[in-house]
């Protein structure tokens, strides 16, 4: 299938679009609207696990979009290097992000839910947190700072929240791959459907402590001046 109202030939053998995503960024919810925008000519499949260089693109080919966290990049160097997900010239990307700490607090909500946890502590905890600090340090220095160029669009939760429409207006002409005009209506559509909500606080997580939280935010070095830095993402990591 082809993201667009009208079926082609000529982008029947396209990539799809791979959707970079932290894992808790509000992948769902934006695909679930671009679904909606598209209708019955999006499709997409979700490889939500690491994959090597060799990557079966011909095998994806008739979906639009694809899930990736890049886990790969988790692994200690070189090997990061070796399975990392591939940056291509000839696929799109569309790269989902959101503020490191209260994605972190989220994913680990999530296990906690799942029923993952072993005991519950604070100990496990800081266990969880700081290697997951390390995979969101080099997320970003691979898909934000390191990745630039026509094919790649940068969106986080933050600005999707304070922004709604703009964002999926932006997601949905990157997704297409036959360029058309957008659908008003459909478009307010799917913002009536699938609202985004705002987070919480830090100081709402039960395992909250401003001293390592601080650590947290020390550890993502170079990446949470980046973040700060470019304020069209509407992330805040001010602490207290």
């Amino acid at each position: 299938m082809i993201l667009s109202s009208e079926k082609s030939s000529s982008t029947s053998k396209l990539d799809p679009l791979f959707c970079l995503t932290i894992p808790r960024s509000g992948y769902h919810l934006l695909i679930k609207r671009i679904d909606f925008y598209f209708g019955d000519t999006a499709q997409h499949v979700e490889l939500t696990r690491y994959r090597p260089l060799d990557l079966p693109i011909s095998k994806l080919a008739n979906h639009g979009i694809s899930l990736n966290h890049d886990g790969g990049i988790n692994r200690a160097w070189p090997w990061s290097r070796i399975y990392g997900f591939p940056k291509r010239a000839t696929s799109k990307y569309l790269v989902l992000f959101r503020n490191p700490l209260l994605s972190l607090i989220s994913e680990f909500q999530l296990h906690e839910r799942n029923g993952l946890k072993r005991e519950g502590s604070f100990n496990e905890w800081r266990e969880y947190a700081i290697k997951g600090i390390r995979f969101r340090k080099r997320f970003i220095r691979k898909w934000l700072i390191g990745y630039n160029g026509d094919n790649v669009l940068k969106l986080s939760y933050e600005q999707c929240t304070a922004n709604p429409k703009d964002c999926l207006r932006t997601a949905i002409e990157h997704a297409q791959r036959v360029k058309e005009s957008l659908n008003g209506e459909t478009l307010q559509a799917c913002l009536n459907r699938f609202p985004f909500e705002g987070h919480r606080a830090y100081e709402d997580f039960k395992y909250y402590d401003n001293v390592f939280f601080e650590e947290l935010k020390s550890r993502l070095e170079e990446t949470a001046a980046y973040l700060e830095e470019h304020e069209e993402y509407e992330i805040d990591l001010s602490l207290g």
